[in-house]
């Protein structure tokens, strides 16, 4: 099957070759060895070169010479494209080079070389078309014997006889230092521009040629302010650039300069052979660094030359070439698709094999073509798992069990590294095959779509981490089977943290937010009315206080009225005073003793809290030490002694004396405080009924009194009772010192959001760290001219709850 198939790939392409009939060369022996030496040693080059260009100066007798040894004798079968090339010198002028190796004259003049690559035309197509338009053309170079024009037909003989006539010429002791003829006729003719130009403009070579200039003779080209336009215009008016690098960095700095130039810096490095491959002189068959990635036809070249920097590569390999020659077992050579063995099905459908490009991105095709098909039968061969997104290979189209097609074939994948994978059409991939085809079936694709659509998509977070795994190296996977297992095995400790500092924010913002509301005017206004409420409710009991009854003991007209029931009746009412002066001596002891005892509870379960962490903790610290694999003893890394014992002892003992006060309080024992109060009450009552009535409303205006002091004590308070007058002046006076207060816990809230959001900035660092190879894949495929337009970043993202 023809390699074209597979589309552009990229090949070695050296468009200035020399052959054995150039005016200058050093290919060894007679002429036909020449020949000989040079045909096999073309056969001879690497694999990777495909297309030559043969460059005899103005004559093609030796691209007919080749042309006619692939087509007649089958000679290099290695090269699939032979481009024939006019080397031409026009009447520009540039600084004088030394002579050498290739037989260029010692110390001579330099002039500019224009090279024109026709298509792979016929020999006589050019000779008729361009060079004998150019004859006219040709001048003798300055000084030169026969000045003026020249008016031959250009011909090897021709310009030997030239050479002969400049030769014999010259005085007699002067001959010994010229060239052979041929070589002097050459070195004496040179073309105008303005005469390429006309030859060029025959309608019959439109668009069947290429212009390339010489960099060298091009870059010492003498000029002034007057006609450094014309140089630039010069380079500037042809297609490529022709070098003869030493190494792949000369042409990289070389064409580097052309581009600060601003001139055109399409520079193609080439051998510029005169030599076998075999010579160590740097203008050697083979020795040509440019890689091009078209199609090995004039057409290809010219895409090429269109889209340089895409389709141009010099150097030792391109960089997409040399990765999918490491990753051969990664790129698919080639799909079958064939009729099983024994198949019984008339119907031709699939027969097939399909090379495929290494760069190929897209299948495209009318509606019904088979793009689908393709694509479904490369991942299924592949082991997609995305098998049940197929749009071809399912049960309504191909894999329908009415025709049953599907079982009739099967779908073999060829690697780059030679091995096949196969699948039958009507086999799904086993669940536990390795997946070397990631197929998106456009039905997936819709789906993806439309969870994106509606807010957020599961699907597509899992297939980009998926992606992204896969490019973390092995050794920074950490034994994790995923994304998520990685970066939860990273970050644990990291949100434990943060998790325990945003509880002291969520603490810390309570108590800012209840200060803001302190602080506001109608929170004063608010307290200011209630203080004045209580002051007008404590006036009001000033008014209501009780009106003053006099003792009537001290009358001595009523001393002897109830002397005696007044005596038993002061004595049973400080008896029922000391009565409830000790149940609230019991009831305070109760009260201190349960909020001790709330108090040590909390303790004991704050101990036990951290009794449970501190398990939890010592468990995953032995199973990280089992990873290590090494064995440290737990207590010589991490030891917590936890001992409740000493405050639920308190607990408890704080337990039972509140069982103790309550069984006094709820006792009703004859001593009881309940059972002499109850006698108490009994007792006085029977005494005040003794009473006169004098005495009974002394005794009632004493009881009222201490209802109303205690309705006034309640009303005046301590200052930590809500309510009351002296609290409200107290948090009234406090007012001043909230703005301090206020900022003390702003400032304390912004030193533990700084430590949280450097805990959050190390979880950062860990996912640039994990997203640092797949952005390096992208980066490393651009200079692979895969320009992927895709960029990974992680930010802190505000957000608000």
């Amino acid at each position: 099957m023809p390699l074209a198939l597979a589309g552009s790939t990229w090949k070695k392409w050296d468009l200035h070759v020399h052959t054995p009939e150039s005016f200058y060369h050093n290919y060894p022996g007679s002429q036909d060895e020449a020949w000989e030496a040079f045909l096999a040693d073309v056969e001879k080059l690497p694999e990777e070169f495909k297309v030559i260009g043969i460059n005899d100066y103005v004559l093609v007798d030796g691209y007919e010479k080749v042309l006619k040894a692939k087509r007649e004798q089958g000679r290099l079968k290695n090269i699939d494209l032979i481009l024939p090339v006019v080397e031409l010198r026009l009447d520009k002028f540039g600084g004088v080079v030394q002579g050498g190796k290739s037989g260029k004259a010692p110390s001579s003049w330099s002039r500019i070389n224009i090279h024109i690559i026709f298509d792979q035309v016929d020999p006589e197509f050019i000779r008729q078309q361009f060079i004998s338009a150019i004859a006219p053309s040709y001048r003798l170079l300055p000084g030169s014997t026969g000045e003026g024009k020249w008016n031959s037909v250009i011909s090897r003989q021709s310009i030997e006889a030239l050479g002969a006539a400049i030769i014999d010429s010259a005085p007699a002791d002067k001959r010994v230092g010229y060239g052979s003829p041929l070589i002097e006729g050459f070195n004496n003719l040179n073309v105008s521009a303005d005469g390429l130009r006309k030859a060029l403009e025959n309608e019959v070579l439109k668009g069947r040629f290429i212009l390339a200039v010489g960099k060298t003779e091009w870059e010492n080209l003498k000029c002034d302010d007057h006609s450094i336009a014309e140089k630039k215009t010069l380079i500037n008016s042809a297609d490529l650039v022709f070098t003869a690098a030493e190494s792949p960095e000369d042409h990289a700095k070389a064409r580097a300069k052309l581009k600060e130039s601003g001139v055109n810096s399409n520079l193609l490095d080439c051998s510029d052979a005169h030599w076998l491959s075999a010579s160590t002189d740097k203008d050697r068959i083979g020795n040509c660094f440019t890689w091009i990635k078209a199609d090995c036809t004039f057409r290809g070249l010219q895409q090429a030359i269109e889209e340089f920097d895409d389709r141009v590569c010099v150097g030792d390999n391109p960089a997409k070439r040399q990765y999918v020659e490491l990753n051969r077992t990664k790129f698919i050579r080639s799909v079958r698709v064939a009729k099983k063995e024994g198949s019984k099905l008339a119907d031709t459908w699939f027969d097939m094999e399909l090379p495929l490009n290494s760069d190929l991105v897209a299948i495209i095709g009318n509606k019904g073509s088979g793009k689908s098909a393709l694509a479904d039968i490369i991942a299924l061969a592949g082991n997609t798992k995305n098998y049940r997104s197929f749009s071809f290979l399912n049960a309504v189209r191909f894999r329908d069990p009415r025709t049953r097609l599907a079982q009739n074939f099967v779908g073999t994948l060829v690697w780059r590294d030679g091995s096949p994978t196969t699948r039958d059409l009507d086999q799904d991939p086993e669940p536990s095959s390795v997946e070397r085809v990631k197929y998106l079936p456009q039905s997936y694709l819709e789906t993806l779509c439309n969870e994106l659509g509606a807010g957020g998509s599961a699907t597509f977070d899992a297939e980009l981490r998926k992606i992204i795994y896969s490019h973390v190296p092995l050794e920074d996977q950490l034994g994790q089977s995923s994304m998520d297992a990685l970066l939860n095995f990273k970050v644990t400790e990291i949100n434990k943290a943060m998790g325990g500092l945003r509880g002291q924010i969520a603490a810390l913002n309570v108590e800012i937010l209840g200060t803001e509301r302190r602080l506001f005017p109608e929170f004063k206004e608010s307290l200011v009315k209630q203080l004045a409420a209580k002051k007008a409710e404590l006036a009001s009991l000033e008014e209501a206080k009780p009106r003053q009854v006099e003792d009537p003991n001290a009358s001595p007209e009523a001393l002897e009225e109830s002397k005696a029931a007044a005596t038993k009746i002061d004595g049973l009412e400080q008896q029922l005073q000391d009565v409830g002066k000790e149940e609230a001596r019991l009831r305070e002891a109760k009260s201190t003793t349960a909020k001790g005892q709330a108090v040590a509870r909390r303790i004991a379960q704050a101990l036990a809290n951290q009794k449970k962490q501190s398990e939890a903790f010592e468990s995953e610290l032995k199973q990280l030490l089992a990873e290590l694999g090494v064995e440290i003893p737990i207590d010589s890394l991490f030891e917590t002694r936890i001992n409740a014992g000493p405050v639920e002892g308190i607990a408890k003992a704080m337990q039972g004396e509140i069982d103790s006060i309550d069984a006094k309080l709820q006792s009703a024992e004859p001593d009881s405080i309940l059972k002499r109060r109850e006698e108490l009450f009994a007792s006085l009552a029977e005494a005040k009924s003794k009473l006169g009535e004098r005495q009974r409303l002394f005794v009632l205006y004493k009881e009222e009194l201490v209802k109303w002091e205690k309705s006034k004590a309640d009303v005046m308070g301590p200052a930590d009772k809500p309510g009351t007058i002296a609290q409200l002046e107290s948090e009234i006076a406090a007012l001043a010192a909230l703005p301090d207060e206020l900022q003390k816990l702003i400032e304390q809230r912004s030193g533990i959001s700084r430590e949280i959001h450097g805990l959050i900035r190390g979880t950062v660092d860990e996912y640039q760290r994990l997203y640092l190879p797949v952005q390096a894949f992208v980066q490393s495929a651009g200079q692979m001219d895969m320009n992927l337009p895709l960029e990974f970043h992680v930010r802190i993202e505000e957000t608000r709850g």
